[in-house]
């Protein structure tokens, strides 16, 4: 039986790994994330969203690993979200708590094998099922197109001549690195640790600093506190985007040094993206990656970078929106690798000497354009 003392010091490397959970007497599987942090070994937790009328839930666990074994049991009774209040609460608080039924205790077993943990859970109610999640992080994914300068700049005008004008971009200066907020790539994926431990202070200290107080439970004051952070390097669930290709372009190509990496440039479809639902809120279990602008304090180069940002509680934000492509038969992120005039993959000195003066100019262009955005969306909660 895993326990508290028993867990201590035990530990898979930290990560989260995403995928299907699957109760025994339902036929659709739901979402699942699992999270373990590097500075709590022997704990984890589980967001877990069944979609079929039950409200998303958070599962605190302890957990062992013996060798390939994974085992684990609840910390405590599972927490739900309410989305009025938008918190997790105990289910007895739920306002809905007479429509569903939650175990007190759950026990969890499975198997790892490469990137991915499988096995089943079971809880004291005598319901149960199997889960099947991975961890894709670290693969070098397939671009969708490999373009010369000049191909891209085609395409580029094409994509906006279509009527494409709401897409985001992001640059990469290799194609090796993963789509992931800085928050996730400090091992971290508890956005309610986060925000009691980080965000509280630094809303504190902001305040103090600049002389305006930032309320966080004010969507729009969260969302500048976090924009603000970003700007300055503090680790965020935020991940910078453009609504321009060549500002994009320019961030890829000048730090393009790498030999065998290749400048990527990420076109993020947000008109079709964002007819989703798009949960922003710390305390939601359910996976999201949202599209957000917020107000740019202190922040002159947010204007003329066009910036936008996306939220996200997933690590690995590319493998989230792959996965809701198959399931929709839609297509929402393009991946775009530069190459050089002659063809080589070695782009660093060719892309820092032949194209990126062109980039600086085609981004100085677009940073003096207005920008293509539509009225601002809500700040995260």
């Amino acid at each position: 039986m895993v326990s508290p003392e028993s867990s201590t010091g035990s530990g898979l490397i930290a990560g989260q790994w995403i995928g299907t959970i699957k109760t025994d007497d339902m036929d659709e599987p739901g979402v699942a994330t699992l999270g373990l942090e590097a500075d709590r070994p022997g704990e984890a937790f589980a967001c877990i969203d069944q979609r079929n009328g039950i409200p998303p839930s958070r599962l605190n666990l302890f957990y062992r690993q013996t060798g390939e074994t994974f085992e684990a049991v609840s910390a405590e009774t599972a927490l739900v979200f309410d989305y009025a209040r938008e918190i997790l609460v105990p289910v007895s608080q739920h306002p809905d708590a007479e429509k569903f039924t939650f175990s007190n205790k759950i026990s969890v077993s499975g198997l790892i094998s490469g990137n991915a943990i499988r096995g089943e859970w079971r809880g004291d109610s005598g319901v149960g099922g199997k889960f099947d999640l991975v961890n894709e992080l670290g693969r070098a994914s397939k671009a969708d197109h490999m373009f010369t300068w000049a191909e891209f700049k085609q395409f580029c005008g094409d994509s906006l001549v279509k009527g494409r004008i709401d897409c985001l971009f992001r640059g990469h200066a290799s194609h090796k690195w993963d789509l992931s907020t800085a928050f996730h790539r400090e091992q971290c994926y508890d956005l309610p640790r986060y925000r009691d431990r980080a965000c509280v202070p630094l809303a504190r200290e902001l305040s103090g600093r600049l002389g305006r107080r930032y309320d966080l439970n004010n969507g729009h004051d969260f969302g500048a506190v976090l924009s603000l952070a970003q700007h300055h390097g503090f680790p965020t669930p935020l991940l910078d985007w453009t609504r321009s290709p060549y500002v994009a372009a320019y961030f890829a190509i000048s730090g393009a040094t790498s030999a065998g990496a290749h400048p990527r440039i990420f076109m993020f479809d947000t008109t079709e993206w964002n007819k989703l639902p798009q949960p922003a809120n710390f305390n939601d279990p359910r996976p999201t990656v949202s599209v957000r602008e917020f107000e740019a304090y202190d922040n002159p180069r947010h204007l003329p970078q066009q910036s936008c940002h996306t939220f996200s509680n997933v690590a690995d934000i590319e493998g989230w929106v792959r996965t809701l492509e198959k399931q929709l038969d839609k297509s929402y992120l393009t991946i775009i690798d530069l190459l050089s005039a002659s063809g080589g993959a070695n782009v660093g000195r060719f892309w820092r000497i032949e194209n990126r003066h062109g980039c600086e100019r085609m981004a100085r262009a677009a940073a003096r354009a207005p920008a293509t955005s539509a009225a601002a969306a809500p700040g995260v909660r």
